[in-house]
């Protein structure tokens, strides 16, 4: 695999941080699936270069003690080793997209300590339907995001926390947003009296963006 990217993002700026990202993933055909630069078809692999592309823009705002920020990304490029009968589509097209909303604020109490309470919102996009031509689920290249403290230890390959679908392939690393609705709120808090102690609380909730359909289980 090759993998490029180009970044363009703000300098200077002390109350706003923004970037422009896109990255490439170009994924050469396997010598022993096919010839290389063989068309793909329903039950044989294609031998032909994959292109997935990761086009975003991540920003975050200050004001005082308060903070805001968000990330989106869209997915565009093609799939075109699928090679998988079963129906499944010869080549796709890669349409899945997500995002990252987050936000908090630091307070301050006189004689009782400093308070940050915050939260954050994220969905990535799933996929039910492998015969059409378009792929819905959002695709990362080498994603990283874990929220919580439980949920993105268990990131290892496909497993997932919770497991999976029998028959239904939804199934994803837990570090990566796809095909995913999460959402996490919480409070850090510094007492006066002990001003190098902060402690924590926080919820979150995981769920699945897409989790079955008529034309997948039965």
């Amino acid at each position: 695999n090759d993998i490029r990217g180009l970044i363009v993002g703000t300098k200077g700026m002390e109350q706003l941080d923004a970037k422009v990202y896109i990255y490439n993933a170009l994924t050469h055909p396997m010598a022993v699936a096919a010839a290389v630069g063989a068309p793909p078809s329903n039950v044989v692999a294609g031998g032909k270069n994959s292109n997935l592309y990761v086009l975003g823009l991540k920003a975050k705002a200050k004001m005082g003690g308060a903070w805001a920020g968000i990330e989106v990304a869209q997915n565009f490029g093609e799939l075109r080793q699928m090679g998988v009968a079963g129906g499944a589509a010869a080549a796709r097209t890669y349409r899945g997209s997500a995002f990252i909303l987050d936000g908090g604020m630091k307070a301050e109490v006189e004689g009782i300590g400093a308070f940050t309470p915050w939260g954050q919102f994220a969905m990535g996009t799933g996929d039910i339907n492998q015969s059409e031509s378009k792929n819905l689920g959002f695709q990362a290249i080498n994603p990283d995001y874990r929220p919580g403290g439980i949920y993105g230890r268990f990131a290892q390959g496909v497993v997932t926390l919770g497991g999976t679908v029998p028959g239904i392939p939804i199934a994803v690393a837990s570090n990566s947003l796809g095909n995913r609705v999460i959402y996490g709120v919480g409070v850090k808090a510094t007492p006066s009296a002990i001003n190098k102690l902060t402690a924590g609380v926080s919820y979150w909730d995981y769920r699945f963006h897409r989790l079955t359909g008529s034309h997948t289980a039965t």
